[in-house]
């Protein structure tokens, strides 16, 4: 670290350090699905060539390549936030695969030559399915520096207040909810505190359909 004075001060100056976004990881994924198709592209080419592969499975393999690497550009694009826009492609990606599988189990040829192509096009197939699953757990992760609650979930408290609302509700309105003062005595005798503030948190988790997320 190199030090910096100002106003007479020394100031240790710290090394820049990347964000680990969204953005950056789907950026490193999507380089490893392009350098992964294309290797597998230069096979496919020369099968191609060899004239042995059924004329209907060519157009559709190319098209599918042109839609592996309209996504892995706009996955390298990417910088902080997510685009709406990718994840749409994504979704329709998914069906693009899908389709390709397809595709490829329906074309008949035993030609070795045919043999192989299917070999290289499930193979990437499988490199598109491993980044559709790495896209969809960086979208479900945690941001770098989420804090966990300081106070731990008192989970017991919460079964016993879930079974209270669940006897209330199956004799009186489905979206209703105890009175705090009965399920403040209710919760006293299984040894809980309930404080009227947190019932009310509980009750909005509960609306929300959240309540028995682990992080809120």
């Amino acid at each position: 670290m190199s030090r910096i004075y100002r106003s007479g001060k020394a100031v240790i100056k710290k090394p820049a350090v990347d964000r680990y976004t969204k953005g950056y990881f789907l950026r490193r994924f999507a380089c490893n699905l392009r350098w992964e198709t294309i290797d597998c592209g230069w096979k496919l080419n020369a099968l191609f060539h060899s004239g042995e592969v059924p004329k209907n499975l060519i157009q559709p393999v190319a098209d599918f390549y042109v839609h592996i690497l309209n996504i892995t550009e706009l996955s390298r694009c990417v910088k902080g936030r997510v685009s709406k826009r990718l994840q749409t492609e994504v979704k329709a990606f998914i069906d693009a695969i899908n389709q390709m599988d397809l595709t490829i189990s329906a074309a008949s040829s035993h030609t070795d030559c045919y043999k192989k192509t299917k070999e290289q096009v499930i193979q990437v197939c499988d490199a598109c399915r491993h980044f559709i699953w790495q896209f969809e757990q960086t979208m479900n992760s945690f941001k770098l520096g989420f804090k966990l609650p300081a106070a731990p979930t008192n989970w017991a408290l919460k079964e016993h207040l879930d079974q209270l609302i669940r006897d209330h509700r199956a004799t009186r309105d489905a979206d209703s909810f105890p009175r705090f003062k009965h399920v403040a005595r209710a919760l006293a005798t299984k040894g809980h505190t309930l404080s009227e503030k947190m019932y009310g948190n509980y009750k909005r988790q509960y609306k929300a359909g959240t309540y028995n997320n682990l992080i809120q």
